[in-house]
């Protein structure tokens, strides 16, 4: 718990790679806001963005970035890069429909899903030339079922690992609960070992690529 602060839980938190700070969304009386914490102080700041109500932020590998994913008007979700400087935000540059972005180390790009299209996407540091990464079927550019099954990007994002080592969905199906799916893979090469054979429905992943382990959590209800 944190002094003055009251996180939204349906929004994802992000940390940077030396994990000193977090970015996550919380209550900022009737709103939403992004905040940044340091947990080993428990300082709280809140950051003023110029624009939107933030449903999402994270850390780029460059020193004082950032990606904010912020509704813009009549349910509308997008993203915007950011430079910060002090206690300003300035805008780079601005990516339509993307529901929730994170860097990708393995690649150096941006990676995102969207609300009105189905997959992963990948796009540029500066947010450049957005194309289609991975149409998350078991057979990639294929026929056979989709890797998680009428999900939304909520569903999917909650899903995703991404880290230096390669990019995969933590899916679940065919007796396992908890499997490693590789992102971007050809054919047969997709799926990985089952890591938890117990039934129940998989809610969130997250990963700490310093020390290679996976956090989830399901439910068994």
């Amino acid at each position: 718990p944190m002094e003055n602060f009251i996180p939204f839980r349906l929004h994802p938190p992000a940390w940077p790679p030396d994990a000193k700070t977090v970015l996550m969304i919380g209550a900022d009386g009737n709103n939403e806001a992004l905040f940044e914490i340091t947990p080993a102080t428990g300082a709280v700041r809140k950051l003023a963005l110029p624009q939107g109500r933030p449903t999402y932020g994270a850390y780029l590998a460059e020193p004082g970035r950032l990606l904010v994913v912020s509704v813009r008007g009549a349910g509308r979700l997008g993203l915007t890069l950011y430079q910060r400087s002090g206690e300003q935000l300035q805008p780079l540059a601005t990516l339509d429909d993307v529901a929730l972005a994170r860097f990708d180390p393995a690649s150096r790009r941006v990676v995102f899903f969207r609300n009105a299209s189905w997959g992963l996407w990948q796009a540029g540091l500066s947010l450049d030339g957005p194309q289609l990464l991975d149409d998350l079927h078991a057979d990639p550019g294929g026929s056979l079922p989709r890797i998680v099954p009428n999900a939304g990007f909520y569903l999917q994002s909650r899903r995703l690992v991404t880290s230096d080592r390669g990019n995969w969905i933590v899916a679940a199906g065919d007796g396992c609960n908890v499997r490693w799916v590789a992102v971007d893979a050809p054919a047969g090469s997709r799926s990985g070992p089952c890591l938890d054979p117990r039934g129940g429905e998989l809610t969130g992943v997250s990963y700490d690529p310093a020390s290679g382990w996976l956090y989830y959590s399901y439910s068994t209800g």
